[in-house]
């Protein structure tokens, strides 16, 4: 989509508003997403001693790793709290989560490596500062002992700022149409913040307005699970949908 975006093929459509990806709701509203956390994808590498596996080796990188992934799921068990103390008031998309995704680094089942390296994926709430959660990592990192180092996976793709657009039927015509086609459907929507990421995310950060919608209600969540599945008469009436939403924004 970056790529694209810069094209002259994009640049001549004359884009007014974007409508993207969504997800499945369990319940019977359909949700629409403003905005997206901010992706976070980061290599920790640990630097120590290295050693025999048969020794008490000084200041390894195990016990470095330990430290930071401690501190990792104590944060990550402190935005899990914070999600089932909001309730039904708060979603996914609104606390922030850590994941360990990879662990990298051994030369032999039985040599302690001198060097290691975890893959972490956060995403971000938009409520928090990106230079603050920079900060945190960079004190992180110094509690978990001397020569360790944290660097973004992508540094150059890597947005400054969260991806939110404010949607206001008084000022934005397009969003005016979307509800509009909505109250004539007679579905009811609920505007979340997307707790994964979409194409939408760097077309926001260029100043087009975007929201997420996939009309899949009475659906479980079963993103990239297992026998995730679309009941027919869900389906079926998603094209009538679209059809009604994409006919109200084209008159705009």
């Amino acid at each position: 989509m970056v790529s694209f975006s810069k094209t002259d093929i994009f640049k001549s459509w004359n884009v007014g508003f974007v409508l993207d990806e969504g997800l499945a709701n369990p319940g019977h509203e359909f949700l629409v997403f403003n905005g997206e956390r901010s992706i976070r994808t980061l290599f920790i590498h640990f630097k120590g001693n290295a050693g025999h596996g048969s020794r008490f080796i000084k200041n390894s990188v195990g016990e470095k790793v330990t430290k930071f992934l401690q501190t990792v799921y104590e944060y990550r068990r402190q935005q899990e709290l914070n999600l089932e103390a909001g309730g039904s008031c708060i979603s996914l998309g609104e606390v922030s989560t850590c994941n360990l995704t990879g662990a990298h680094g051994g030369i032999a089942y039985n040599v302690v490596p001198a060097e290691f390296e975890l893959t972490v994926d956060f995403r971000l709430a938009t409520d928090v500062e990106i230079s603050d959660f920079e900060a945190m990592l960079d004190d992180w990192v110094k509690q978990s002992g001397d020569d360790v180092c944290w660097r973004y996976r992508t540094p150059n793709a890597v947005l400054k700022e969260h991806s939110k657009s404010e949607l206001n039927a008084d000022t934005n015509p397009f969003w005016r149409s979307f509800i509009s086609a909505c109250d004539k459907l007679e579905i009811e929507t609920k505007v979340r913040i997307f707790p994964a990421a979409a194409d939408s995310r760097h077309l926001r950060h260029m100043g087009y307005d975007c929201i997420g919608f996939s009309p899949i209600n009475n659906t479980p969540v079963l993103l990239h699970d297992h026998d995730e599945f679309l009941n027919k008469d869900v389906y079926l009436r998603g094209i009538e949908i679209y059809e009604e939403i994409i006919k109200s924004l084209s008159s705009c």
